[in-house]
């Protein structure tokens, strides 16, 4: 189903409707404004904050700014300060909500305020705007891109926000996870796509939610290559305007089967002369020892794993010079 705003022609619905999937008038679902809707964003639950010039929304008197359920009733648990006109919002992954309008606080005006999910003010967000904000939105780094009418000074402004935006995206060979908090924008849906050159790009099947991100399981992909995912979002005037934010992760290719060295790695010990085997995970490799660089000789053949693999030498105290090498098992 599709929620509009709007006028509906020949229906004696104001400002807001839901559509069935087939275009059709979803009879039941009538909040019932008293006034414009401007703009409307659906949050991860299912929930839709909805702005605009209404004193009241489904049987409620809710000032510019109110959370419906899905169903179309009002979220008790989420009580905003009233607002005179709502005409932009932008909703953080973390649940906190910026909204472009106007706010009468303690007889000053705000233009741009943070919510908290449940509606409350944030107090630490308060920019200092020279005119009246009608579209916000948000940088995948969480800053804040607002855009004021009526101002002589400036039409576009960058505002920092004081709480960072995280965001992560991996593969442990099997599953992508694509986690996304603080600042972050929230987007209403994402895609994941492989590519082996960064240019034809095949989309993958469609993640789903999770706490804190989304997730695509039992996903083979090669051992080398590129996975991105988009996630996206909307903004700008009545939240008319649509984008999305992407992250790459590149994918390690194949590592040659070498002997690690480092602090630990190679070492002499009671047993004999030993070192580390390092490598692509599930490959398996020939360790081999030589006199003369010629003739080779089996030590141990050895399946890597995600640690080194160590590898002694028992007999390497009771010849002279010696030699190794490791090849693929083939």
């Amino acid at each position: 189903m599709g929620t509009s705003f709007g006028e509906i022609s020949g229906q004696s619905r104001q400002g807001l409707a839901r559509l069935n999937p087939d275009g059709s008038l979803d009879s039941i679902y009538d909040p019932a404004p008293n006034g414009y809707v401007q703009t409307l964003v659906v949050l991860p639950d299912g929930d839709i904050l909805v702005g605009g010039f209404f004193k009241t929304i489904a049987g409620q008197s809710l000032a510019g700014l109110a959370r419906l359920n899905p169903d179309g009733t009002p979220n008790q648990g989420f009580s905003p300060p009233g607002f005179s006109s709502v005409h932009s919002i932008a909703v953080q992954t973390d649940g906190g909500i910026l909204i472009a309008g106007a706010l009468m606080d303690g007889g000053v005006p705000r233009r741009v305020v943070r919510l908290h999910s449940d509606g409350s003010l944030d107090l630490t967000f308060d920019p200092d705007l020279s005119a009246e904000a009608m579209s916000l939105a948000i940088q995948s780094d969480g800053s804040l891109l607002a855009g004021l009418w009526g101002s002589s000074d400036e039409n576009l402004v960058r505002l920092n926000n004081p709480t960072p935006a995280t965001q992560s995206l991996g593969y442990d060979g099997s599953d992508i996870v694509w986690l996304r908090g603080g600042s972050s924008p929230e987007v209403w849906r994402v895609t994941f796509e492989y590519s082996v050159d960064d240019t034809e790009w095949t989309l993958l099947d469609t993640p789903s939610r999770i706490p804190g991100g989304w997730e695509l399981t039992d996903v083979p992909l090669p051992a080398e290559g590129i996975i991105r995912a988009r996630g996206y979002t909307t903004g700008g005037q009545y939240n008319g305007s649509s984008w999305f934010v992407e992250t790459l992760l590149p994918l390690a290719g194949p590592v040659a089967p070498q002997i690690l060295m480092d602090e630990a790695s190679p070492r002499f010990t009671d047993h004999g002369f030993g070192f580390d085997v390092v490598g692509t995970p599930g490959d398996t490799v020939v360790v081999e020892v030589s006199f003369d660089l010629l003739e080779w000789a089996e030590i141990v053949t050895v399946t890597l794993g995600n640690e080194p693999v160590p590898v002694t030498d028992p007999e390497a105290g009771l010849t002279g010079q010696r030699f190794y090498r490791i090849r693929p098992n083939r």
